[in-house]
Parts: C-alpha cells; sequence; structure tokens
C-alpha cells in the first residue's frame, strides 16, 4: 500500500445517545471559541470550513472560515453543503437498531440468513461466520474494496459510472479475509456496503427510501440528501490532492456541483450531501435516545477494542460510532472523508452538546495539514474548559 493510501486510511480511521443523563453546566463563550476556530483553520491552511455547535437548550451556533471556492473569491457561508463521507454509517446502523427494535432482525443474525442465496456469497471472505454486530462493529474481517488498485483504474477510465454493491463487492471476492470474524477489528467500507443490502432486502424498499422516512423526514433534515449522482445541486468546491497516484483526481476536485467521479459508488458507507446544522441536529437527536429505543442506544455505544475486536471500556469501536476517552470526558461520534471534504461529528455527552465540522479540503493533499479528529478535539476541550 503506498503512502497516499496511507494517509487516506488514517484520515477514515480517525474520522459516538444519551442515557439522559444531567447535562454539566458550562459556560458558552461564542467569542472564545469563534477566535479558537479561527486558528485552528488558519493553522491547517484550510480553504474553508463550516462548524455548527448545538448546547444543551437546543441553541445552534454557527461559524464559517474561509472560501467555499477560491478561485471565485466566494466566502464560505453557514448551510454549505459537502459530501459527508463516513459519517454517513451513523445513519445504517440507526436503521439497522430500528430493524432490530421492530423484531425483524437480531444481533446475532448470521450474514448468511440474509444474504447467503446470492451467487456471489460462497466467495466472501469469512462468509458463512460473519455476524450482523461483526458488520456494524467492523470486526466480520472483510477486506476494504476502496483500496483496490483495481478499482481505481476503472474510476479513472469511467468516473461516471454507476456502481451496483454487488460489483463492488466483487473486488474482495476469493481474498484472505484479514482475520477470522470476531477476532479483530479491521474498518471496512465493504461491510456496511452489506448492511445496506440487508436493510434492502428486510424492508423490500431502497436504502435511501428507508432513510428518507425513518429519519431524514421525522427529524426535518432537509439539507441531507442522497449523493447518488455525480452532479449534485449544492455541492459547494473541495479540494484535493494533485494528480496522486492512484487516485489521478485534480486539486480542485468539485466544481459547479460536478465532482470528479462519480460519488454514487459510496452508497451506505457515506453516501450523502449534507451540512454541519443538519449533522448536529443528527447526531444530538441520535445520542441523546430519540432515534430508537435505550436498550439499543445501550449497545451502540458499547466499543470493542481497536486491535482486538473484544469489548472495552476504554476507547473504542461501538455500532457505527467510535468511542473516546479524553482528559475532559468522554466522546462520541464518527469522521467522514470523501475526496474534497472532511467532517467530524462529535457528542459530548457529560454537556448534552453536539459539535459537527466540514473542511472543503482532504489529507491527500500535501497543502492542507488536517486532522479533522484533533480539530474536533481542541474545539470541544475550548467549550468544556
Amino acid at each position: 500500500m503506498n503512502n497516499s493510501m496511507i494517509r487516506i486510511l488514517f484520515a477514515l480511521i480517525l474520522s459516538s445517545v444519551v442515557l439522559t443523563l444531567p447535562a454539566q453546566e458550562i459556560i458558552f463563550n461564542e467569542q472564545l471559541i469563534k477566535a479558537k476556530f479561527d486558528s485552528l483553520c488558519a493553522a491547517g491552511k484550510y480553504p474553508g470550513a463550516t462548524m455548527t455547535i448545538i448546547t444543551p437548550d437546543g441553541v445552534e451556533h454557527n461559524y464559517t472560515y474561509g472560501y467555499s471556492d477560491m478561485e471565485k473569491g466566494i466566502p464560505m457561508k453557514t448551510g454549505d453543503k459537502m459530501l459527508v463521507g463516513s459519517t454517513g454509517k451513523t445513519f445504517v446502523s440507526a436503521i439497522i437498531m430500528q430493524l432490530m427494535d421492530e423484531g425483524k432482525l437480531s444481533e446475532e443474525d448470521m450474514l448468511s440468513d440474509w444474504l447467503g442465496s446470492k451467487e456471489w456469497f460462497d466467495k466472501l471472505p469469512n462468509n458463512e461466520d460473519i455476524t450482523i454486530y461483526q458488520l456494524l462493529h467492523h470486526t466480520s474481517g472483510l477486506p476494504r474494496y476502496v483500496f483496490k488498485e483495481d478499482l481505481w483504474t476503472e474510476f479513472t477510465e469511467k468516473p461516471e459510472r454507476t456502481w451496483m454493491p454487488e460489483e463492488l463487492i466483487a473486488f474482495i471476492l476469493d481474498e484472505q479475509a484479514v482475520h477470522p470474524a470476531g477476532e479483530g477489528w479491521s474498518y471496512s467500507d465493504t461491510g456496511y456496503l452489506l448492511l445496506g443490502m440487508v436493510i434492502e432486502e428486510l424492508t423490500g424498499n431502497s436504502y435511501y427510501d428507508e432513510l428518507q422516512s425513518r429519519i431524514l423526514d421525522p427529524l426535518n433534515l432537509d439539507d441531507t440528501s442522497p449523493s447518488d449522482n455525480q452532479l449534485l445541486e449544492g455541492l459547494i468546491p473541495g479540494y484535493t490532492g494533485d494528480h496522486i497516484p492512484p487516485f489521478n483526481l485534480p486539486s480542485k476536485v468539485a466544481v459547479d456541483g460536478m465532482h470528479a467521479i462519480n460519488p454514487q459508488f459510496e452508497w451506505t458507507g457515506g453516501g450523502l450531501l449534507s451540512n454541519t446544522g443538519d449533522l448536529a441536529l443528527w447526531i444530538k437527536n441520535l445520542y441523546e435516545g430519540r432515534v430508537f429505543s435505550t436498550e439499543q442506544l445501550e449497545k451502540l455505544i458499547s466499543p470493542v477494542d481497536f486491535r482486538t475486536g473484544q469489548p472495552v471500556d476504554t476507547s473504542g469501536y461501538g455500532l457505527g460510532v467510535f468511542v473516546y476517552q479524553t482528559p475532559f470526558g468522554t466522546v462520541w461520534g464518527h469522521g467522514g472523508f470523501f475526496f474534497g471534504y472532511e467532517t467530524q461529528l462529535l457528542y459530548l455527552p457529560d454537556h448534552g452538546i453536539s459539535i459537527a465540522v466540514q473542511v472543503n479540503a482532504d489529507s491527500t493533499s500535501e497543502r492542507y495539514k488536517l486532522n479533522i479528529l484533533q480539530f474536533g478535539f481542541d474545539i470541544a476541550k475550548q467549550i468544556t474548559d
């Protein structure tokens, strides 16, 4: 794996409900947070960034920095939309938890119960041993299709191509598993594609239709929509590496809403266009128990170790959520990467505060000093100090 791919893997991995705990009172200093936000953006040399913080009283605080389009000198605005990358997995896991509440699915269900009749299933690594929980936890041992160089050859030749999930899964068929199912941890977009297929198999509806009716409409997330086309209305420009192999993308990767490659392939591994206002509202609802039952919520935030995949009481990965133990308290959330954009979602359960940050650049380029998780932590620390 070359250095560029390693950087992206790191960004994706770094890139977490309440059981209704009383929020610790804080003094929210708007000016200090704005100053911290601006200084972090300047230090990272970001082209532009947006941030939304929702406090326990439900008040939304919005911040912007820099430009949505550097060449045209267009300032970043509150509400500007970007691709959310893997933060879209938080919606997938939420629908799975709802289906469990409805008695239609169990955490111990085998993947083979739902997809075992597919003609390609016997070629899937660990095929007979994978459970629904293992897919959610990233403990299935499935390789990651997104790092297959043959895939990026296809993208270079046909960037507009629309992919079926089975076509992407085909890139890892007959490969050796990363580890035995349930006996390690390895982040895998492949597993979340399979979860999307399970949702469709079980409901008889498309994933995006289920997402709309179950989550987007009830929570009034009107600025969140599928990234299921190469041309996306409202998508601001994004900046990435300049023709770095194997991705071969221009430095300005989206112009007038048209991305250089079709983001449709992400599907249930990410698959959404949104802004920080919707995303901060989403995680506040999610982690404060308004999406599914308290029982499922407790399971969602129970992490496994980043190496062994076994349950831990420290930092780890839950069911579509990173769980962090920090000097300023527990943090739940998820990061996301898509070419030209990075997103970080954080929820502070001790304080009842949600934070969403988006940057219209990504870490494939050396010109941007991006560590979006640390950025979010620095903001959280400023709030809680």
